[in-house]
């Protein structure tokens, strides 16, 4: 229910403010190289992250399109992050090269946190004290175990965008997006099924949820899935 009121709101507030948020320069859209998936009526893109180069670049007031983040930072991977209310506030814990911008949220759908350093990327449902050395930190959910279900009530069909990690450590950028139109995709109780049963094959153990729908943004290397409505922030792997 909340990330669908978000979705509703962000959706208004570009709509008018067009002043506020551009589009008019999207990323050119390319053959995609990483794995793609087609399965029933969804695809999924999957993007490996082995880099350590990784940045969070806020965007909850700015509203600067996804297309001209990534290239005014030379991004050659790049995912939204987490999610932000309607006053342009974030939903949860967000630390950036060591500037706290909002405070740790007791919710139960944000469960998780996602954080870089010099290892690269990093997922957890445990509040860190590395953070405190992190080039950034963020909190969103929820967070997905592979020997702990999940049910979720009433949550509707809608692009989903996560981090996930395999047995080997490696976190991989995974969108989840409807065959026939790219702002459709799962309900949040699918994706225990989608991400440990049927992409077995990539042996995930854990994943993380990030900021979907309307407010979301995928990029590799020129392949674009581009938000409708203005991500609260970019992860720009360089």
């Amino acid at each position: 229910m909340l990330e669908n009121i978000l979705a509703f709101f962000t959706a208004l507030i570009s709509l008018f403010s067009p002043l506020s948020y551009n589009t008019s320069a999207p990323v050119p859209t390319i053959e995609f190289s990483g794995d793609l998936i087609e399965l029933n009526s969804y695809r999924i893109y999957l993007i490996p992250v082995k880099e350590s180069d990784v940045l969070l670049i806020p965007n909850y007031s700015q509203k600067i399109s996804s297309a001209s983040l990534i290239k005014d930072n030379n991004c050659k991977k790049a995912v939204n992050g987490g999610f932000y209310d309607t006053d342009n506030s974030p939903l949860g814990l967000v630390e950036v090269n060591g500037e706290h911008l909002a405070d740790n949220s007791e919710s139960s759908l944000f469960n998780g946190y996602v954080w870089s350093e010099r290892n690269g990327l990093n997922i957890s449902s445990i509040k860190n004290s590395v953070f405190n050395k992190a080039d950034f930190a963020f909190q969103t959910g929820p967070y997905f175990q592979k020997d702990l279900p999940a049910k979720f009530d009433n949550t509707k069909h809608a692009r989903r965008i996560l981090l996930t990690k395999s047995i080997n450590e490696t976190v991989y950028i995974v969108a989840i997006v409807g065959k026939e139109n790219d702002f459709d995709g799962p309900t949040l109780d699918q994706l225990h099924e989608l991400i440990f049963k049927d992409l077995s094959k990539y042996k995930f153990i854990s994943a993380i949820n990030l900021d979907g729908g309307s407010a979301s943004t995928f990029y590799l290397d020129g392949f674009a899935l581009p938000e409708f409505s203005p991500i609260g922030a970019l992860i720009c792997i360089k």
